[in-house]
């Protein structure tokens, strides 16, 4: 309407300058002709105001019905979508979803999967739903009629794969393990000690360990062995606290000293 305004204006402007000099010259002569003259002028200005006003209201429809048009192709496409979207309000109560979030869940409210303090926080979570991890976008959705609720739209995208390989790329990730006797030097100086069978005793028990995890040892200078295994088997030596630490000190050694061993695990970045 602003528009509107602003062109009439600056199309009437001279007609109006040229209707005030002929009322004027009008009143100052008492001529007939120049009052047939003004009615003819008025009948002009009123006549462009009318156009003015006729075409801005086929403007409006014009772009109230692109707008109505826009909003069907809108809808028709976030209904097809397979992408699960919905709005709902600040409460939970859903007012509209698609047919790929109907699929999963038909209740009217969003509590029973979502919790309000995450609806509510404006940032994306992640959240497990029959099986399947979606990450859920929300955006916030201000009315201008104050009267009703405001909206919140959310659309959920399906993250199963990818968190499937993220989870067996973090799985299968390198460890390396270094194994040494702690007190390999005193036992070597021992001249009571088998080191020979003391030492093929340690190893042993470390091929033993490098089976129950899936991996491969080596064995380096003096008592030390490196141990490289996958970090998804992690779990099952911290599990026995790594047994190994305990069952070295059953090794005989034909003296009253035992075998004791450090081990120092290293994990691969997973970034």
């Amino acid at each position: 309407m602003k528009r509107f305004r602003v062109q009439t204006g600056v199309a009437l402007t001279p007609v109006t300058l040229f209707t005030v000099f002929t009322i004027l010259f009008a009143f100052h002569n008492n001529s007939s002709a120049l009052w047939g003259f003004l009615f003819t002028d008025l009948v002009v200005i009123g006549l462009t105001i009318l156009f003015f006003v006729i075409r801005d209201r086929q403007l409006q429809r014009e772009m109230e019905n692109i707008f109505n048009e826009n909003a069907v192709v809108s809808r028709q496409i976030i209904n097809n979508i397979n992408i699960p979207c919905l709005f709902c309000t600040t409460k939970g109560q859903i007012a509209w979803r698609n047919d790929a979030f109907r699929a999963f869940h038909t209740s009217k409210k969003i509590k029973p999967i979502i919790d309000l303090a995450d609806l509510n926080s404006n940032t994306p979570f992640v959240k497990k739903v029959n099986g399947k991890s979606y990450r859920i976008h929300s955006m916030p959705i201000v009315r201008a009629n104050s009267m009703v609720s405001d909206l919140i739209f959310l659309y959920w995208i399906d993250i199963t794969e990818t968190e499937h390989y993220e989870n067996l790329y973090n799985e299968n990730l390198p460890i390396v393990a270094l194994i040494y006797v702690d007190n390999y030097e005193d036992l070597n100086a021992d001249k009571d000690i088998m080191k020979g069978t003391v030492t093929n005793e340690v190893e042993r028990l470390v091929s033993q360990m490098a089976h129950e995890v899936s991996g491969f040892y080596r064995r380096l200078e003096g008592a030390r062995f490196m141990l490289l295994f996958e970090a998804k088997n992690l779990s099952l030596l911290e599990f026995k606290r790594f047994e190994i630490l305990n069952t070295v000190r059953n090794v005989k050694t034909g003296t009253e000293q035992h075998v004791t061993l450090s081990i120092g695990v290293g994990l691969a970045d997973s970034n």
